[in-house]
């Protein structure tokens, strides 16, 4: 037998998730550099494993990229002998103004909810 309230529950936390990265993902992505995920593939892992959340290489890349091109971050190319080159990120004053701004509006918005 088919679990169709189960299959409803998936569907829509699915949608959810789907809209819920493409609306928050940059600011997300600004937080997480600000608590120390300096690499993209860290930044990754952090929205699977904490938060069950799936994005896409090429789409957080987009992001990041917009982001830097907005000055709200910075990336750079660091090297390691041995190892391949990684785009390091690190937040602009810009970016820690955006942040703070976007943190005081979410956190009004959840409380008038």
């Amino acid at each position: 037998m088919k679990d169709t309230a189960g299959d409803d529950i998936q569907g829509a936390m699915e949608m959810l998730d789907s809209r819920f990265i493409k609306s928050i993902i940059g600011i997300h992505c600004i937080a997480m550099i600000a608590k120390g995920h300096k690499h993209g593939y860290e930044m990754i892992k952090h929205l699977e494993e904490n938060h069950r959340m799936r994005i896409s290489a090429a789409n957080l890349y987009t992001v990041l990229d917009k982001l830097d091109g907005d000055g709200y971050i910075k990336g750079r190319w660091e090297h390691e002998d041995g190892k391949p080159d990684k785009r390091v990120y690190t937040i602009t004053p810009k970016g820690k103004m955006l942040f703070k701004l976007a943190k005081n509006r979410l956190k009004n918005f959840i409380t008038d909810l």
